[in-house]
């Protein structure tokens, strides 16, 4: 008795498709974003007529996406560091992540700046995971509440792209 041989035919959308069998994460790294922005607030300023440079108006940084940073590096925070926020270093997920929460949105406000345990535990976590660590974001804090409006109008440019997936199958 012979064995048949079954051929099954496979349509691929796209090489991803092949790849990853539809499981595609995209993170969105906003790393050159400073670069881009910086001349282009100057230009504005210069066109005005005003003698601002963006750095005068504006701090400029890249966030790190918190809940992906946590979830990557939450093992590698040294716990007996006592230049790391007691909070922080906790093991207890419930308290840690509220903390985290919090010293997030601290940064993201410009009420503190990146500290240096936490510049050297991120490029810790890069330098390990690469661009897989997950999403960062261009943070524009205004020097002078006069320049809020016109760092929100900043971000929601920046950000005023979209995505669109479909599948024809």
């Amino acid at each position: 008795m012979s064995k048949k041989s079954k051929k099954t035919k496979v349509v691929i959308q796209s090489m991803t498709d092949l790849i990853t069998n539809s499981s595609t994460i995209i993170y969105t790294i906003s790393d050159n974003s400073p670069k881009a922005l910086i001349p282009l607030v100057d230009e504005f300023f210069k066109i005005a007529g005003m003698k601002l440079k963006c750095k005068d108006v504006f701090d400029i940084s890249v966030q790190k996406d918190m809940d992906a940073f946590w979830d990557y590096c939450k093992d590698q925070v040294d716990e007996s560091n006592e230049d790391i926020p007691k909070e922080l270093r906790c093991r207890d997920w419930n308290k840690a992540a509220k903390a985290w929460y919090k010293f997030q949105k601290d940064l993201e406000s410009g009420k503190i700046q990146k500290p240096k345990w936490f510049k050297e535990l991120e490029k810790e976590v890069n330098d390990q995971l690469g661009d897989s660590s997950g999403d960062t974001t261009l943070v524009i804090v205004p020097k002078d509440p006069k320049y809020k409006k016109l760092a929100t109008l900043l971000i929601n440019f920046l950000y005023s792209t979209d995505a669109q997936e479909s599948y024809d199958g």
